[in-house]
């Protein structure tokens, strides 16, 4: 019989995420709290990268598990795939694809040396800007197709 993934195929813990985390491999990174108050975590089992979610707010599990309705209807090779969904004692997590990237407003504070990421991206070719552009668009008809509000 198949070995179950500790991130995959549970559907309920009943320890805190972080401490359940840390028993099946290793948080490598947290991610700040932002204002939806969010825990996110790059999380690492079986050398495999992942990207966990956790909230613990009624308001966030509540967005949480609408995120599992937007995944379930729509699906683009830019959106990354949301693989797991489950219970832990304090709220609702969800267990995504670890994509390498950077966003174009970094959390942290640059180096004087770092070239700010909207500006490497801005100098970008205009065909390859365009590309990004149209990629996001189509998304965002997707979206809108589907029933929801691309924002």
């Amino acid at each position: 019989m198949p070995t179950q993934h500790p991130l995959l195929d549970v559907r309920e813990i009943d320890i805190d995420i972080e401490v359940y985390l840390d028993e099946i491999g290793e948080i490598t990174y947290r991610f700040p709290v932002y204002d939806a108050r969010d825990q996110s975590f790059q999380t690492v089992v079986d050398s495999q990268r992942w990207f966990v979610k956790h909230g613990n707010t009624p308001q966030n599990v509540t967005w949480l598990k609408q995120a599992v309705r937007f995944h379930a209807a729509v699906q683009h090779e830019a959106v990354p795939q949301l693989h797991n969904a489950f219970t832990t004692p304090n709220g609702f997590t969800l267990v995504y694809d670890w994509i390498d990237g950077e966003g174009l407003r970094p959390e942290r504070e640059l180096s004087a040396d770092e070239v700010h990421p909207r500006d490497r991206f801005c100098a970008l070719p205009a065909a390859e800007i365009i590309d990004v552009l149209n990629v996001i668009y189509d998304v965002h008809i997707l979206i809108e197709n589907r029933g929801f509000i691309a924002e």
